[in-house]
């Protein structure tokens, strides 16, 4: 249990990490376009609606968010 634990806890620190240079310098992670790294992160953040997050103090972050989640990939 424990090594899962730390497993989550280093993808998230490392998620908000990329999180943060998105919020502050680019659109997407790794390129001009969305690449792996944008669904690592975004998959990566949908588990924080359901452990009650909050990412409200990321507004790029956000709006980076809703702009993968109206992506077809994502509604099917």
């Amino acid at each position: 249990m424990a090594i899962y634990f730390h497993a989550i806890f280093y993808s998230c620190v490392t998620s908000l990490f990329f999180a943060c240079l998105l919020d502050k310098y680019v659109s997407y992670i790794a390129a001009d376009k969305m690449t792996l790294p944008d669904f690592n992160l975004l998959a990566t953040l949908d588990p924080f609606e359901v452990a009650e997050i909050s990412l409200e103090d990321y507004p790029h972050i956000v709006n980076w968010r809703e702009k993968l989640r109206q992506e077809d990939f994502y509604q099917k």
